[in-house]
This record gives C-alpha cells, structure tokens and sequence, in this order.
C-alpha cells in the first residue's frame, strides 16, 4: 500500500532481480530464432517465449518485495486489478522480450525488460540480453551499471560509434531528421535507449508503451540522461501505470544538457 515504508538495499535488489531473471533468459534461448510470432492488433509480434517468460516473471518478482505486484506487456489488469496498481507502493513493469520481430529472425538483440516503480516514479530498471550476456541495471540513487561497470554520461562524455542517433524501424515513415550523422536501429527501443546510457549514441527516439521504457529509462536517468516527449514535456509515469495505450507522442533519450540540441534536429511527421 502507499504509504508504506519500506527499506531496500540497492544491491541486494539488483541481485535479486538477476536471480529472478536468470530462468527468464534460459527461456528465451530455448525459443531464440526456434518460434514463429503471433502478430497482434498494434501490429506488433507475440510469441510462446513472450507468454512463458511472462508468466514465470509474475511469480518470481512480488517475492522480491512484499506487496509488490506486477504489470506485464502481454497480461492486461481486470478493472480491481487496475485499481489495485494505484494504490500500491512497487509496480514490476515488465516487457518479457522486447524486440521480438528480431527475437524471431535470430537477431541477438532483443532484451528482457524488468523496471520497477516506486510511488509512481521509477525506481530501477534490469535489461538482460540473454543472446549476448550483456546486462544494464540500475536503482535510484545508486548509480547506473553496464556489465557491472559503472555508467554516467555528461556533456564531457566522448561519445562513440560516430554518435547514431536509434530510430524505430520506420523512422524513414515517421520522421524527418535533420542530422548529419549515422541513424540505426536494432529493433529494440529499451536497447535503444540502453545505448544512449552508455554513450554509444547521441539520442534514440521512440513512440512505444511504458514496459517498452520503464526499466530503461530508470537506467538512463541515473546514468545522467533524460526521457521526455519531442515536445520538451516531461512523462507522467503514475499516469500510464494503469494504462495499456502507447505514450501520447514519441520520446527522447539523451544526455540531459544535449536533450533540447538533439529535439530541435527531429520531427514527427507520421502516425
């Protein structure tokens, strides 16, 4: 319940979230370029590997955290589970494989996304490559991490890679960018915004839901970055716990002092 105070040690939890998300990998590649994806109404693809990490991660996580209950990308709340998420103080919000069009290709970048809210905020993030072993990981206050290596961006950080700048697949559709360097995309928009954290690009942009940005933007945040709507507006994360609709408009991953520099290089021009 809100209101409630509990006490939780930054890396004790992080430990606890891997443990949990260990099963959660070895199933992934025992699906990995092996399943062919259901395409849902968004026109996005599920697949069994979706439903069974899922499935597995909505009994390990509220263990972690007493009280705690979970959101996932294919389980949408009844009406008394909806008002239940407002009033509790953890929320898991959880993407069990993002970038599953590149999951089902055999393409290694795709993660498992594993944020938790607290109070309505974010408070840590977990992605898992489960092809690749890379792991990004995060909590509030304690610092951002890449394999275990400390991560923190400013505007003195020597970006690499000729800085790219991670779009949506269909950014050529939806966007007019007026950059002179590399545009990329891996398929992934919590992979995307992973890059950014650790300075191997400039910015990603994205139009996606919350399981899609909640842990990765809890990692881009405490490694000095911001996320905020192309308009400059910031999210309202407590508003989209309950939600199942994409965010209003595309968001921006960048280091926060280059944040309004790389908005006024991109514009929304599609739906």
């Amino acid at each position: 319940m809100r209101g409630m105070t509990v006490e939780i040690q930054p890396s004790e939890l992080l430990k606890k979230i891997r443990r949990a998300t260990d099963p959660a990998c070895e199933t992934a590649l025992k699906y990995f370029g092996k399943v062919q994806g259901e395409l849902k109404p968004d026109k996005t693809y599920m697949t069994e590997a979706d439903t069974e990490i899922e499935t597995l991660l909505m009994k390990k996580l509220p263990k972690i955290i007493e009280g705690s209950v979970v959101v996932g990308e294919e389980t949408a709340p009844d009406r008394a589970a909806t008002r239940e998420l407002k009033r509790r103080e953890f929320v898991w919000v959880i993407d069990p494989i993002d970038g599953t069009a590149s999951f089902i290709d055999g393409l290694p970048m795709f993660c498992i996304c594993v944020g938790l809210m607290r109070a309505g905020e974010l408070y840590a993030g977990v992605l898992r490559f489960p092809a690749t072993g890379e792991i990004y990981e995060a909590v509030r206050g304690y610092g951002a991490f890449y394999n275990g290596k400390r991560i923190r961006i400013d505007a003195k950080t020597e970006l690499r890679h000729e800085a790219p700048i991670y779009v949506p697949p269909k950014a050529h559709l939806k966007y007019k960018i007026a950059y002179t360097g590399k545009t990329r995309s891996i398929g992934s928009a919590a992979a995307h915004v992973a890059m950014v954290s650790r300075g191997a690009a400039l910015a990603s942009v994205a139009n996606a839901y919350l399981w899609d940005f909640a842990a990765a933007a809890a990692i881009l945040t405490e490694a000095g970055g911001e996320l905020r709507y192309l308009d400059g507006k910031r999210v309202n994360w407590p508003s989209l716990i309950a939600s199942r609709e994409k965010l209003r408009m595309p968001v921006l991953a960048a280091e926060r002092s280059r944040w309004r520099d790389v908005a006024s290089m991109i514009k929304f021009i599609g739906k």
